[in-house]
């Protein structure tokens, strides 16, 4: 058993080390959020509200965000 813990740490550790500050640099050089390299609109209803956020003229992005705050 804990071979497979050490092995969840180290994978953890790359993901942590690798993968996500990369997927942040790829967001940040093509002026995207993280979030929309991570998303796959055909997966599921969430990701399909993040593509079409996504398509919006930023105006109307924050009028959105506000409309959605006010129903906390």
């Amino acid at each position: 058993m804990r071979g497979e813990e050490d092995a969840a740490v180290r994978e953890a550790a790359d993901v942590e080390g690798g993968v996500v500050p990369t997927i942040f640099r790829i967001a940040h050089a093509l002026c995207l959020s993280p979030l929309y390299l991570l998303t796959f609109p055909e997966d599921d209803a969430w990701a399909r509200v993040a593509e079409l956020v996504r398509r919006m003229p930023a105006r109307e992005v924050a009028k959105v965000r506000r409309e959605l705050a006010k129903r906390r």
